[in-house]
């Protein structure tokens, strides 16, 4: 670095040889300061791909996203509607069979007891 003697010159007079060696501290400086901007250059550049990369499987997952989405909206809800509407049919059927059954079990109950009745009225055993 530059010290604060190196900077006399400019308040006063000074030799040539003096001046040529405040720019030659100056210059190795200044291709130091260029030395360290390159290496933050590169490892900018170097941020810069790896965000591109991530930007790139970004455009992958929203591409997916957008998939299931229309997946989900073209075929599998009107797959879940087409099941509920086939489980309450089939639920109304049950209800209807469940109830021919019931007709069924007090018909045998009706005939049993008129076949007692009719047995009784011949006078035969039961």
């Amino acid at each position: 670095m530059i010290s604060d003697n190196d900077i006399d010159w400019l308040e006063g007079d000074m030799d040539m040889g003096e001046t040529k060696k405040i720019l030659k501290k100056m210059q190795k400086e200044l291709t130091n300061i260029n030395k360290r901007l390159d290496g933050i250059d590169g490892r900018l550049n170097s941020i810069d791909g790896r965000l591109d990369g991530i930007d790139g499987h970004l455009d992958k997952l929203e591409k997916s996203c957008e998939d299931i989405y229309l997946t989900i909206e073209n075929e599998i809800r009107p797959n879940i509607g087409a099941v509920a509407e086939a489980h309450l049919i089939l639920n109304r059927k049950l209800d209807e069979a469940l109830k021919v059954e019931e007709d069924k079990e007090l018909m045998k109950i009706r005939l049993t007891r008129l076949e007692n009745e009719v047995r009784r009225i011949a006078g035969r055993p039961i």
